[in-house]
């Protein structure tokens, strides 16, 4: 007969309240996050987590927003700090690779448009596809993200709508405007790398590869 270990130990408690106090610690703020931690290698200085998996919900990583993650990280090495309480209880003390998806909705999406800290997005859009119009717009629809620019809040003029797909290649995103067939790469941050791009409802979702700096 098997039997199976469901009881966490107390190290895998302390360890899991770690990181979710680290992982909230890098985050404007968290919905709701769970951590399983799958595979643990015990030294006496260092510890290594061999198997962790991460889904958050309602994520605020430096004002992008996200509906969901889902993360995988093979090995992270962590140092537990028990004993010095000016310090967190946890320290990440190397490099990580995680894979997994981001899922963006169109709230998402329109709340990084007006994001001060990422005009850069709002200013490449208006530069690469559209005539200077102040203010910009996006929902989702039939695999599509819609984007339309105009003046004015209240009273919207000088509308103009673009349709993209979006795709990866060579672990970029890349916005394919559907009826000029004008595309271009999107600079993300150098350290994700796409694998793929694909819709589901109301989000989009990215299949992505990273490496994660302490």
């Amino acid at each position: 007969m098997n039997v199976f270990r469901t009881q966490k130990t107390p190290f895998e408690s302390i360890l899991e309240a770690g990181l979710n106090y680290w992982v909230r610690s890098q985050c404007k703020s968290i919905g709701s996050l769970k951590i399983t931690i799958k595979g643990l290698s015990l030294g006496f200085s260092n510890n290594q987590i061999s198997d962790i998996n991460l889904i958050a919900k309602k994520v605020n990583f430096k004002n992008l927003h996200f509906d969901e993650l889902d993360l995988k990280a093979k090995l992270i090495k962590v140092k537990l700090n028990l004993i010095k309480k000016d310090s967190n209880i946890i320290s990440i003390t190397d490099d990580f690779n995680i894979e997994g998806r981001l899922s963006m909705s169109e709230d998402n999406i329109n709340q990084v448009l007006k994001s001060k800290r990422w005009d850069s997005f709002d200013i490449w859009i208006k530069s690469n596809f559209f005539n200077a119009q102040e203010n910009l717009y996006s929902n989702i629809k039939d695999n599509f993200l819609i984007i339309k620019a105009f003046d004015g809040y209240q009273n919207k003029i000088n509308i103009e709508e673009k349709i993209f797909s979006l795709y990866a290649i060579d672990g970029k995103l890349v916005f394919k405007e559907t009826n000029s067939c004008h595309e271009k790469n999107f600079p993300m941050e150098e350290s994700i790398y796409i694998n793929d791009v694909y819709f589901s409802k109301n989000s989009i979702n990215f299949s992505i590869m990273s490496k994660v700096k302490p």
